[in-house]
């Protein structure tokens, strides 16, 4: 059961990452909202956007943009930052240099929800696209690839 909810949280982050820019006009539900703010209650200019049944928040916190994740029902699913791939730790950028070589850095964020944190890097190269996972901050795991259409 972990493992799965761990699996949806980062296809959600993923998607969502994905997705179009924040629509301004976006309705919240005042329970989502409220959560939010219980959370995070020194955050202010929040962007909303909603992607299916889900909702993300866009902020600033400590100096960087973040995103938290809650259901329409209110649950906080994680909350995400983007990351330069210099803020990895060493151990995982001496992995990505020795075994990853010939692809470049597409996206790159810390993670964190109820289960566990760390790190998610998608990398490219010309023929494939590959999502890496560490939540122990010294390897990756493979956690999706695709080839290139």
């Amino acid at each position: 059961m972990k493992k799965l909810s761990v699996m949806i949280t980062l296809s959600l982050f993923l998607l969502v990452s994905r997705a179009s820019a924040a629509n301004e006009h976006t309705i919240v539900p005042a329970s989502v909202s409220s959560e939010f703010s219980q959370e995070f209650t020194h955050v202010k200019n929040v962007a909303w956007a909603q992607t299916g049944n889900f909702y993300k928040a866009t902020f600033r916190f400590k100096g960087r943009v973040c995103f938290a994740y809650y259901t329409a029902n209110s649950e906080f699913i994680g909350i995400a930052s983007n990351l330069l791939s210099d803020r990895l730790p060493q151990s995982l950028k001496a992995e990505l240099k020795k075994k990853f070589s010939g692809y470049w850095i597409t996206d790159l964020f810390r993670f964190s929800n109820n289960d566990e944190s760390g790190f998610v890097i998608t990398l490219e190269n010309p023929d494939r696209v590959i999502i890496l996972k560490s939540t122990d901050g010294q390897s990756w795991g493979y956690f999706q690839g695709s080839a290139k259409s």
